[in-house]
Formats: C-alpha cells, structure tokens, sequence
C-alpha cells in the first residue's frame, strides 16, 4: 500500500528526532569553536603587540625576520588549536553516526508495520513476517562511515592548515607597516578558523544521514518480498530548496539508493509495502495514501507569492512565472569526486 496519514507522521517523527539530535551537537562544536578563538585572539594580540613593539626597532631586515618567527608562532598556536578541535569533532561525529545507524533499523521497523493492517483489522496479520537486518552488514555500515568521517576530517585539517599559513604570508606581507599586518593577520586567521568549523558541520550532517539512509535501506532490503519500493519524502516549507519539492513524493524502485539530495540535505526515504492484496490480505479497505507523486510542486503551487519566492529565489521565481524554468528544470544530478552524486537545484539557462 502508499503511506497513510499515520505512517506520513510517524517519519516526520523521526526526521525530527535526527534533526534535534544534530542541532544539539551542532550548538557544542559551535560552543567550543567560540571558546577556542576567544583564547587564540588573546595570544594573537599578544604575539602582534610583541611584534609590532620590535618592529619599530631594528632595520627592515631585521624586523622582517622578527615578523616571521611571529608568523611560525601563531601558525602553530592556531593550527594546534584546530587540528585537537577537528579530532573532537570527528569522534562525536563517528559517535552520533553510529548511533543514528542503530536507530534507523527500530525506524524503519516501525515504519513497516505500520503499513500492515491491524489485529483488529485482519487476523491474518502474523502471516507477514519482518526480518532485521544482517548484524554483520550494519557493522560494515558502521565502519565505512567511521573512516569517512575520519577521512574527511583529516583532509580538512591539512587544507585548513595550507590555507592560514597561505593567507598568514599575505597579512605579513605588507611592507613595514606591522599594524596592518596585525590587522590583516587576525582576519586572515579568524576567517580560515570560522570556516573550518563550516565545513566540519557539513561533514557531520551529510556523512551522519547518509550512514542513517544506507542503514535503513539494509533493513528495507532485508524485507524485499514485502516491500514495493521506496517513497522521496521533502520536509516542506520556505527553507526548502526547489529541486528538493521538486523530487516530494517521487516513487523509486527498493534497488536505488537515495534520497540522493545535496549536502547537508533533509529529506527522507519512506519505504513502502506492496498492497495488502498482494501480502494476502483479503476484503479489507486500504487506507488512501497522504503522499503522491508531484505533491511537492501541488504545494508550491500552493503558496504564497512570499514563499514560492523564498524557495525559487527571486531570478527562477521571475523565470517560472515567465513560463521559461519549468519544474523537469528545477533539479540536475551532480557528480563530485569523493562523495556520492546528488540532485542540487538546476540553473535557469
């Protein structure tokens, strides 16, 4: 059968679950990203006060080298500083990963059942039998998303690395002038700093869902004779991207991976079970499904002019409303060396 209203509710649920586990390991990292830079500023003014106070004295040469022995030193205070938070992030990243992996198997359980009808409904419901999946294929899972995340963290930390010693040199070189150095120096290192903790959220949002989405699909695949396929599910509201309500209620076959959504995506994978006829159920009424193919463009449609022009932005709202970015144009598979291909949001061209 297509999901009802319960089951439609009931993933909801559980995106919500995933979600607030997330946004309270994000509010820590951010936390502890706060408290880190404010103990690298104060070493920084440090560091620039005693370089700027030395480079008034002694000749170019001499205050050249001065300034950067300061540029290995802060260098190091930083890059130390990030590489211990990046390791932390990385094992509460590997941590919630597995323990979202756990989750979807009793998720998606829940899920299958209930689409079954009830006792009440049918008393031949014990001839449908769910199965758990294979204990050693969920370890796999676990174990590959352990070492991308590991993997992904430390490729951030070398690039973090290159680019404050890169954008360090440029601060330092600026002629004689020490004060726009510093000025430039705690910019070019505060930018680098922020943007690690950015991307390190992006890691552990996409890696930790995928892990969840390929757990449960494990599970769903472990019960192939029950299930007919697998049913896209967008969170919908102003926040959600058009390729996204673009794909909302798509039917998939229980073979093809996904929710293959962009980084940092929201959306669901909804499995669905074959009709009850088909599972041997006989003479009893299926509940109408609450999700159909192309509902997330009958939404859209739906909205006001405010949040169809939140979605679209105000270039592809201006475009579809001129009839030229039709919704088969809304959304184009992506390839990305080192990660999985993704629908991201199609241009108007």
């Amino acid at each position: 059968m297509s999901a009802d209203k319960r089951t439609l509710e009931e993933m909801l649920a559980q995106k919500r679950r995933i979600s607030d586990l997330q946004d309270v390991r994000q509010q820590q990292m951010v936390r502890a990203w706060a408290r880190a830079w404010d103990e690298i500023n104060a070493e920084l003014q440090r560091t620039i006060t005693q370089m700027m106070a030395e480079a008034e004295n002694g000749t170019p040469l001499v205050s050249q080298a001065r300034r950067l022995r300061h540029q290995r030193t802060a260098l190091r205070l930083v890059s130390d500083r990030l590489r211990s938070l990046l390791a932390a992030s990385s094992v509460m990243a590997t941590a919630d990963a597995e323990r979202l992996i756990r989750l979807a198997g009793s998720d998606t359980w829940r899920l299958l059942q209930q689409q079954l009808p009830t006792v009440e409904q049918s008393a031949a419901r014990a001839t449908v039998t769910l199965q758990r999946a294979d204990a050693d294929q969920i370890e796999q899972i676990v174990e590959r998303s352990t070492q991308q995340i590991t993997a992904e963290h430390l490729a951030l930390s070398r690039e973090a690395d290159r680019a404050m010693r890169r954008e360090l040199t440029r601060a330092l070189a600026v002629g004689d002038n020490p004060r726009e150095a510093a000025r430039r120096m705690v910019a070019a290192v505060q930018g680098e700093f922020d943007g690690g903790l950015a991307r390190a959220l992006v890691i552990a949002r996409t890696e930790q869902v995928d892990a969840y989405r390929a757990a449960a699909k494990a599970q769903q695949d472990a019960n192939s004779d029950v299930l007919r396929g697998w049913q896209w599910v967008c969170t919908l509201s102003a926040r959600s991207c058009p390729s996204c309500v673009s794909h909302h209620g798509e039917i998939h076959p229980l073979s093809e991976p996904g929710p293959q959504d962009h980084h940092q995506g929201r959306c669901a994978r909804l499995p669905l079970t074959k009709s009850w006829a088909e599972l041997g159920f006989k003479g009893i009424k299926e509940p109408k499904p609450a999700l159909r193919p192309g509902d997330g463009l009958r939404w859209l449609s739906q909205q006001p002019p405010d949040v169809q022009r939140q979605v679209l932005g105000s270039g592809r709202y201006a475009a579809w409303k001129a009839g030229d970015y039709p919704p088969s144009r809304w959304s184009v598979k992506r390839s990305t060396p080192g990660w999985r291909d993704s629908w991201g949001v199609g241009p108007i061209g």
